[in-house]
């Protein structure tokens, strides 16, 4: 109504208002030399306004040529109500002046069309490139501080975009039916229709047949009637990139859905508030089905398999599928033929003496009764086997000071070996105590990881001063230089790994003769020297990360945890994997190599590990 009475008014009393026609500013307008100011006659009449003079919506000019820059377009004349929401709105808010967003901005300026029209900014298929002109400007979401980043990416790449944005289908869930067309406000807003307490009914306007068994469920009833962290739409499917459950990556997946549930079934904070069960993701993923859906198989029962998805009711409920009257149809449709007993039990069993469930505490003592027993025996087995292990070390250690040897290692060396050991073990244990979180014993609580952190730096450090005094040792005494000279690799070590391998594979009839070391021991002394410098550098820069950042970008702390972390798991395996197995644990003649206690080797041992070097001392002996 009021364009037309603007437009019998530029007709009739054109002294009152801006008379100037499309024609007298298409003389200008119509030069393509205008720039971003040229106007396409044909693509404006096309346009929903092509019927208006320009001085309608330009209705500050007064005289032509006009100002270069001219005032805002006042929209509202024409459209107070939708204004009006606007104005209330998040784009309608102003910041320094602007708003943060103006009508122009999502309709477009001169060649306004209709949504229905294909071509229209604000048309169903072409809302979601529109919103993303600013939403998807990494300049303008940092300015104006807009929480979410990207949501194109995420929203194409859903369900709804895909149905959208590739197979144009009417109807699916765009931008403005989640968020509004011209009321739109932040989350955190009552009025919002993404706020949580609406999005129910604002995804239901879609999903409502969902919508009504969520109402229904026990998350949807206890929503309705306050419970704030109740579940809804989005906390389960997620908000832009919401996938369909046969997609791996869905939160709703078979894969991924007890994950899912668990966000909340296992957080304590949620447990206490609403007096849930507090055993039941644990007592899942101890399960059978549990177990195995860790391994991806997704054949195996989740939360979704028993207790459905949006109609999910307690088991007192009739209707619920986990009510005792309707287990043995929800077991069956995995186990056919499943009879009465699935019903008699409890499928969450709680494994405490307090439980009332006569089932349950069966359970619990069984389980007593086997935690008492592995202690004692495989303690008694391990303290058997220590016993008759220190025997026979005792025994060997006797024949060997009473026949002698050949000395092996000096005291020097047997000393760095052994802080080397207790250092060793001490690092991996209290470092690898951090990771997966194992507990120091007898320092629960606050102080845990005040200790774990000393007892890993003291052991470095001494692990640091037996570095330094082995490179004393190796550069500055005769039998340190000796012992770094032998362990020089040279062209023999590569001929010796070559006939080692051929040996092993029946194609070389004699293992080759090795000489004071083996390539097997030079290899492993190399991979010390380089698994020491890579710790005990990693490890400076991490302790004293405050200094090393006043001269390095934090980067550089983020690759020394890495390599730390790396390093120290691949210098625990190759100490179990090799060096215990060369040994203790290597099968042959040879009893275990117990040098590193007295110093010696026998003459058998000479004989099998070290051929050579015994040929080279008995020469020299004899002479």
């Amino acid at each position: 109504m009021k364009r037309v009475i603007i437009t019998i008014s530029l007709l009739i009393f054109p002294f009152f208002v801006n008379a100037y026609t499309v024609k007298e500013c298409m003389d200008c307008h119509s030069e393509k030399e205008m720039g971003s100011a040229f106007i396409d006659l044909t693509e404006f009449k096309n346009s929903i306004h092509g019927d208006m003079g320009c001085g309608e919506c330009h209705e500050a000019i007064k005289s032509l040529p006009h100002e270069e820059k001219l005032p805002e377009v006042r929209c509202e004349k024409c459209h107070s109500e939708v204004f009006k929401e606007y104005e209330k709105s998040i784009h309608g808010k102003k910041k320094d002046g602007e708003r943060n967003a103006k009508c122009a901005d999502c309709h477009g300026t001169h060649y306004i069309k209709p949504s229905s029209d294909p071509k229209s900014m604000t048309n169903h298929f072409k809302i979601p490139y529109t919103c993303a002109r600013c939403h998807e400007n990494p300049k303008l979401v940092e300015e104006r501080k807009i929480p979410v980043k990207e949501p194109l990416k995420y929203y194409s790449g859903s369900i709804h975009g895909r149905l959208v944005l590739k197979e144009k289908i009417e109807g699916v869930a765009n931008c403005v039916s989640c968020h509004g067309s011209h009321s739109i406000y932040p989350a955190k807003e009552p009025n919002s229709k993404i706020n949580k307490t609406n999005i129910p009914t604002t995804c239901g306007e879609c999903h409502s047949d969902v919508y009504k068994e969520y109402i229904e469920s026990v998350h949807g009833s206890s929503f309705v009637k306050g419970a704030i962290d109740a579940p809804v739409c989005s906390t389960c499917h997620g908000e832009h990139e919401i996938l369909p459950p046969e997609e791996k990556k869905s939160p709703v997946s078979p894969l991924n859905v007890s994950k899912t549930c668990s966000e909340c079934h296992a957080l304590e904070r949620i447990i206490k508030k609403y007096g849930l069960p507090s055993d039941r993701v644990s007592s899942y993923e101890h399960s059978y089905h549990g177990l195995v859906d860790k391994f991806g198989d997704t054949r195996a029962a989740n939360c979704e398999s028993c207790h459905g998805y949006h109609l999910i009711l307690p088991s007192s409920d009739a209707r619920s599928s986990v009510n005792p009257a309707n287990i043995k149809t929800t077991c069956g449709k995995c186990h056919p033929g499943a009879s009465d007993n699935f019903a008699k039990g409890r499928i969450h069993p709680v494994i405490t003496k307090k439980t009332k469930e006569l089932s349950d505490l069966i359970i619990y003592y069984v389980r007593l009764v086997y935690l008492i027993i592995i202690p004692l025996v495989i303690g008694g087995m391990f303290l058997h086997n220590l016993i008759d292990f220190i025997n026979r070390l005792k025994e060997k250690y006797k024949e060997q000071k009473e026949k002698g040897g050949f000395l092996r290692l000096t005291l020097s060396e047997r000393i760095q070996h052994a802080l080397l050991l207790i250092t060793f073990f001490t690092l991996a244990l209290s470092g690898f105590a951090l990771k997966f979180k194992l507990v120091i014993p007898y320092f629960e609580g606050p102080g845990q990881e005040e200790v774990r952190r000393w007892i890993h730096r003291g052991a470095a450090i001494i692990f640091i001063l037996v570095s330094i005094y082995h490179i004393y040792y190796i550069l500055f005494t005769e039998r340190g230089r000796k012992w770094l000279i032998d362990m020089i690799p040279n062209l023999k070590d590569i001929w010796d790994v070559i006939n080692a391998i051929l040996h092993y594979f029946g194609l070389r009839k004699e293992c080759p003769f090795f000489d004071r070391f083996s390539y097997i021991e030079k290899a492993e002394y190399l991979a010390l020297i380089w698994g020491s410098v890579i710790m005990i550098v990693t490890g400076i820069i991490m302790w004293a990360e405050t200094l090393f950042l006043k001269f390095l970008p934090y980067w550089v702390i983020n690759l020394s945890t890495v390599i730390h972390y790396y390093e120290a798991i691949l210098a625990t395996l190759a100490i179990f994997v090799w060096h215990l197995y060369h040994v203790l644990i290597k099968p042959g003649a040879k009893e275990a190599n117990i040098a590193f206690i007295t110093g010696l080797l026998s003459e058998k041992e000479m004989e099998e590990e070290h051929p050579l070097e015994l040929k080279k001392l008995k020469e020299k002996g004899s002479s």
